[in-house]
């Protein structure tokens, strides 16, 4: 009976033992992905941040070339035109829009 007793008192022991272990387990594998959600954060922050600061240079460039041709087209006219090589078109040949073919 004693014998029974210490089999019974060692084998609630591993049992303990294994449940303990396996809350450390979980409770480190919890806390490790909770730093890798910070972290993930974190670094999607500063991405958006860096994506923000390119899309205003590149609207900033953008406003800056619509603006010189702007001022391109105000300052062109037909004497500029003509000495810059450019001449004025006799004959203007269109397109018809009428198909000759069609698939049936």
């Amino acid at each position: 009976m004693q014998d029974n007793i210490q089999m019974k008192s060692i084998s609630l022991y591993n049992f303990e033992q294994k449940i303990f272990w396996t809350l450390v387990i979980f409770i480190g594998l919890t806390f490790a992905f909770y730093l890798y959600v910070i972290q993930s954060t974190i670094v999607h922050i500063v991405e958006r941040k860096t994506a923000e600061i390119q899309i205003r240079d590149t609207e900033s460039e953008i406003a800056d070339l619509e603006s010189k041709v702007t001022k391109l087209g105000q300052e062109m006219n037909i004497t500029l035109a003509e000495q810059m090589g450019y001449r004025e078109i006799s004959k203007i040949n269109y397109v018809s829009r009428t198909p000759t073919l069609t698939m049936r």
